[in-house]
């Protein structure tokens, strides 16, 4: 039973910090998202 449990802390934690870590990727690369304008590439 312990061991069961200790499992989901471990994979629960693990998973909060993956979110963490993939929500901040999306803050830091804020100006990838930006939409381009029509006709034009996202890289200008």
């Amino acid at each position: 039973m312990f061991r069961s449990l200790f499992l989901f802390d471990v994979t629960f934690w693990l998973y909060l910090a993956a979110v963490g870590l993939y929500f901040s990727y999306l803050v830091a690369s804020k100006k990838a998202l930006r939409p381009a304008y029509a006709g034009h590439p996202a890289s200008s």
